[in-house]
């Protein structure tokens, strides 16, 4: 079948250099001689190129195709970036997605924030080795990944039938028996109680319920790989960031719009200068049956008369509709000594920072020899107790209030000191990590520049 190359090229009229999406001026923007590309010169950039095989137009050199919104393709030779539309349609995947159904977040957020952002969260992190910023070298450094996520609103009108129950309080007597002067006396005593009395009903509803999910797990299994690129030595000396290693990106999505919050309609400027991930599931994998079904039955209950319901059924016409957004991510991939890991960051909110980081484990086995003399004393605590248990005059030396209190105190005393000896640790290593910081957030080059022996270990997810 004859495909059609190019749908968007992207390159700059004035240079020929490629352009790209700069997200601090929402603008593409020429990389060679930094032109700000207007709509008119964009139209002019853009060529559309029929062709039955995949090579660049510009150099000749075979494209790499991938799935997506409009597959996109990247030449390896000329950097150039381009879109691959099937003819007469488009991925198919994404049949079930109306073309006025298709979103973009842009990113909001520099590659060099991004970069900053990263330094400042290794700095900050506790146990971060204090010669990480000469030691990380980059395998995959600073990428900008667009994460396609499906969204479902699924229309309902049903017909439902259930038991309400109508509460009501009810007044009773109940007589009370009691021993007065010698004498059983037994007298009324008033009460209440609610009881509540049952009625069929039924009704109609109608409504939409949202779901949303990812459409490829291409991070989830970032991380498996990079997890399994380590070895068992090297695991030991990587931690989870303290957010966490891995937060699916979410979509904030309005009940009664398929639209997301901070979506744009699809255009293809955006993705120029950033990877435009495939879709790896149809959409109709966003139709969760099972949820649609439970959230109906809340906005039943919620509308239905009386204070309480049961037995509720309902059935009447469910229809799922589909919509596609592409989240904004920063991702990088980077080694520590032998040690392998991957981090990433939402592309609209870097200072919040995801992934895996290198430790010092010699910190962390000096901040576990401070509780030593702790455990000491309190091993002693324990073993006086039991002896007390056998023998009398530890017993009774234990109840002098004198020795309980220099116990408690040995004990209090050495669990603080415990403390501060392990918060001086993690803090002497992090004031050193401070003080390099403004030399490598003035250039992050210093550390993003910094190329990795290691293998790459996601190759073959990116294809």
């Amino acid at each position: 079948m004859a495909e059609k190359t190019i749908k968007q090229e992207h390159r700059c009229t004035d240079c020929g250099e490629q352009l790209q999406f700069d997200p601090e001026q929402q603008a593409l923007v020429c990389r060679g001689c930094g032109t700000e590309v207007t709509a008119q010169k964009r139209t002019e950039a853009e060529a559309a190129v029929q062709t039955d095989s995949l090579t660049c137009p510009n150099c000749g050199a075979e494209l790499p195709a991938s799935n997506g919104v409009a597959r996109q393709a990247i030449c390896a030779f000329c950097d150039s970036t381009f879109t691959v539309l099937q003819d007469g349609e488009d991925c198919p995947l994404l049949s079930e997605v109306p073309e006025n159904h298709k979103y973009i977040i842009p990113f909001s957020t520099s590659r060099e924030a991004y970069q900053k952002g990263m330094i400042s969260w290794l700095a900050k992190e506790k146990g971060t080795p204090v010669d990480a910023f000469d030691e990380l070298a980059m395998i995959r450094g600073a990428e900008g990944y667009y994460i396609p996520h499906y969204i479902c609103v699924a229309s309902y009108q049903v017909q439902w039938s259930a038991t309400i129950g109508y509460d009501r309080i009810e007044t009773y007597i109940v007589y009370v028996t009691r021993t007065e002067n010698g004498r059983t006396v037994t007298s009324p005593v008033t009460k209440t109680r609610i009881v509540t009395d049952w009625f069929p009903h039924s009704g109609t509803a109608s409504g939409r319920v949202t779901n949303e999910c990812p459409a490829t797990n291409f991070l989830h299994n970032t991380y498996e790989k990079v997890e399994a690129a380590n070895t068992k030595e090297s695991l030991a000396g990587i931690r989870n960031s303290s957010n966490g290693r891995f937060k699916r990106m979410a979509v904030d999505v309005s009940p009664t719009s398929a639209r997301p919050s901070g979506g744009v309609p699809y255009e293809s400027k955006y993705t120029a200068g950033f990877q435009v991930l495939p879709c790896e599931t149809p959409a109709t994998s966003a139709y969760d049956k099972a949820f649609v079904h439970r959230e109906i039955a809340k906005a039943i209950e919620r509308s239905a008369p009386g204070d309480r319901i049961r037995d509720l059924r309902f059935q009447g016409d469910i229809l799922p509709s589909y919509a596609l957004v592409y989240l904004p991510v920063w991702a990088t991939i980077y080694s520590y000594q032998k040690k392998i890991c991957a981090s990433h960051a939402d592309g609209t909110r870097v200072e919040v920072q995801y992934g895996m980081r290198p430790i010092d484990k010699g910190q962390k086995r000096r901040a576990k020899k401070a509780f030593i003399p702790f455990l000491t004393s309190l091993g002693l605590v324990i073993v006086l107790a039991v002896l007390g248990m056998v023998n009398n005059a530890v017993y009774d030396l234990l109840e002098n209030e004198a020795m309980l209190f220099a116990l408690g105190a040995l004990n209090l005393g050495t669990l603080i000191l415990a403390f501060v000896i392990r918060a001086r640790i993690f803090g002497k290593s992090k004031q050193a990590l401070v003080e390099q910081l403004d030399t490598y957030m003035a250039n992050p080059s210093r550390v993003f520049g910094r190329k990795s022996s290691k293998d790459d270990p996601i190759r073959e997810l990116i294809k």
